[in-house]
This record gives C-alpha cells, sequence and structure tokens, in this order.
C-alpha cells in the first residue's frame, strides 16, 4: 500500500478551502506553497487505516491511525523519520475498495510516530509508523472538483 503525506508547512494556507460537498468530499484540491505530496510504501500490519469515534464531556472526538511497516533499518531513514516526528501532517491513502480519503486538516492535523526494532530470525529488521489524528469530524473523501 502506498500512502501519500504533506507536512502542513508546506501548504499554501491562502488558498486552502476546508469545504466539504454534502456528500463528505473535500471540494479543492490541497494546494502548496512548496513541495507535492511524498509518497511512502507500508507493508500492512493489522489495519492500515482506522477512525474511532470517543465521546467526552467537551464533545465527541474521532480518534484516526494509519499504522504500518517499513521493512529495512537504515541510519538514513532513521535520521529522516526523526525529522518527521518534529511535524505534523496531511495524508492521503486509498482505502481496499479504491475510495480515497484526506486525512487531517489544517486545524487538526496528524502527528507522526516511528518505532524502530529487529524481528526474531524469520522476521523484519522494519520501522513500525503511524500517523495519529484527533478531530471533531470524520475524516473526508478526496475527489476534488476544484
Amino acid at each position: 500500500m502506498i500512502v501519500e503525506y504533506a507536512p502542513v508547512d508546506w501548504i499554501d494556507t491562502s488558498q486552502y478551502e476546508p469545504m466539504r460537498s454534502n456528500t463528505g468530499n473535500w471540494l479543492y484540491a490541497i494546494p502548496f506553497s512548496s513541495g507535492d505530496w511524498l509518497k511512502m510504501p507500508l507493508l500492512p500490519s493489522g489495519k492500515t487505516w482506522e477512525e474511532n469515534s470517543a465521546r467526552r464531556n467537551q464533545g465527541g472526538r474521532f480518534n484516526g491511525q494509519v499504522a504500518g511497516t517499513v521493512p529495512r533499518l537504515q541510519p538514513a531513514a532513521s535520521y529522516e523519520l526523526q525529522q518527521m516526528e518534529e511535524l505534523d501532517f496531511l495524508v492521503k491513502l486509498q482505502d481496499r475498495n479504491g475510495q480515497p480519503w484526506l486525512l487531517g486538516t489544517l486545524e487538526a492535523p496528524l502527528r507522526f510516530k516511528a518505532d524502530a526494532g529487529t524481528a526474531d530470525e524469520n522476521g523484519l529488521n522494519s520501522y513500525r509508523i503511524q500517523f495519529l489524528s484527533q478531530s471533531k469530524q470524520r475524516a473526508a473523501g478526496y475527489a476534488p472538483i476544484y
């Protein structure tokens, strides 16, 4: 599976339109002031993406998580993943049915986390990565028409 992601610092806030259609799709393409969507191949480890609702005294929240495994521990990859842990992100992905989704907004971006480890003799030397979110709204479909 391929996950696309972009640091929120790359988003052109003057052109950013956080609007959804009445069918739950994001209406405007994400505008970039620098860069573009980055891609990360993931080996699924359980559910690649899930979003759970939680009720609190302050109202409803939706906790989201994109998770997977990036194989082969490498010093250069460790350094890049460490830098990613300091940033906030928007994430795009397609579910198993081919539906594209946009996870996160500028107001409620995703945080990144990576754990490294070696496995037993038949396992992978790998990173387990996660993009984590907490939002007042569920993720939107991503089929922009503008």
